[in-house]
């Protein structure tokens, strides 16, 4: 939509409306519509005024409706402007301009006077009867006729090129709007190939500012799409990582571990390590399994004690019978296989690995604390 303005060179007014084709071509569909008699303070300007006394020019181009909105309140608070909304070009059976008994009168006494200012034939008074006019008069009449012939004959040729004056400058504005299609097409190429320039000046600021804003939302969009893609490829790699390690892991469970035997471990001379729990990882019900066992063989232990009796000691004196020592119960531990022995290390290893890494490991260790001080409660009340 173009937003154009139409001054009035005489009175200084100042009209302002849109349109969907080219400002020549809207302008001539006015002059159209001012001569066949619409009723608008417009028309009424131009039939007044004619149509050489205005200048119509091009304010500012719209993209959308909101857009025609702000640029014509913009236009009409700029020049203090009369709005074009809602202008009809096309005159009504009912709001076609009708004359009034006035102007019919006064259009009929145009007309006779007219009629009587034109010399006719009839107007020269005929000559007398039975009288035969003289030489020098018949040549003044002849020649008065014929310098009333040439005069209306002049005028003639006057109006006919006045009409022609005007047919020629409405052909031409009809032949406008014609012809600037093709420059536009001859041109087009030129204007595609060059860059695009944004319109300077207030009339063109809203667009201007929609342009920008625009070319910001592109540019914001841009780096979220290459941000988004950049978070997405690393994930792919990370999930790669993670796919490779979690094959890696599961290989390593499938396949027994073979333990050193103690003396290769003591002649390494190295600390075990607790970077380094991948290969001796197990699920949490078997650390729960191996807990389990530890605790009923510690209970096994005490049970064994607490069953052997405490020594009696005699109260005989010393120089009746000789004072017997007490026998010493020493509890032999129990020999261990060298299978057992490397089982004992790795359960060692795991519950010190455990105890790091987990907190579910440290409250299964508080458990297994409870239950020997629970022992330990045991074994004093069946001593005492």
């Amino acid at each position: 939509m173009i937003v154009f303005t139409i001054t009035n060179t005489t009175s200084e007014k100042v009209y302002v409306g849109s349109t969907r084709s080219t400002i020549d071509q809207h302008w001539e569909t006015l002059l159209i519509a001012a001569e066949s008699g619409v009723d608008h303070p417009l028309y009424d300007d131009i039939r007044r005024c004619g149509g050489d006394s205005f200048n119509i020019a091009e304010w500012a181009i719209a993209e959308d409706l909101q857009d025609l909105r702000e640029l014509t309140r913009e236009a009409l608070e700029t020049y203090d402007a009369a709005s074009l909304q809602g202008l009809r070009t096309k005159p009504n059976a009912s709001t076609a301009h009708r004359q009034t008994a006035a102007e019919r009168k006064a259009a009929i006494e145009a007309h006779e006077k007219a009629i009587a200012a034109s010399p006719e034939p009839a107007d020269i008074a005929p000559l007398p009867t039975g009288v035969k006019p003289a030489e020098d008069d018949l040549k003044a009449l002849a020649q008065q006729r014929d310098a009333e012939l040439a005069k209306r004959i002049e005028r003639e040729r006057k109006e006919t090129a006045e009409m022609a004056k005007v047919l020629l400058r409405m052909d031409a504005r009809k032949r406008k709007p014609k012809a600037k299609p093709k420059a536009a097409a001859s041109t087009k190429p030129a204007q595609a190939a060059a860059k695009p320039k944004l319109a300077t000046g207030k009339a063109s600021s809203a667009k201007q500012e929609k342009k920008i804003r625009e070319q910001l939302e592109q540019e914001r969009e841009a780096r979220q799409n290459e941000k988004m893609a950049k978070q997405r490829a690393e994930a792919k790699e990370m999930a790669e990582v993670m796919a490779r390690i979690d094959a890696r892991a599961q290989a390593k469970r499938k396949t027994p571990v073979k333990a050193k035997p103690k003396s290769a471990i003591r002649s390494s001379g190295r600390k075990l390590s607790l970077n380094k729990p991948a290969a001796l990882k197990e699920t949490t019900l078997e650390l729960d399994r191996n807990l389990k066992q530890t605790a009923e063989r510690l209970v096994q232990q005490q049970e064994l004690k607490a069953a052997t009796p405490p020594p009696r000691i005699s109260m005989a004196t010393p120089s009746s019978t000789p004072a017997i020592k007490p026998a010493v119960t020493t509890v032999q531990k129990p020999v261990l296989s060298k299978t057992q022995r490397i089982e004992t290390t790795i359960d060692r290893y795991r519950a010190r690995v455990e105890k790091n890494s987990s907190p579910v490991i440290q409250g299964q260790q508080d458990l297994k604390t409870a239950l020997q001080s629970r022992l330990a409660q045991r074994n004093n009340l069946s001593t005492s």
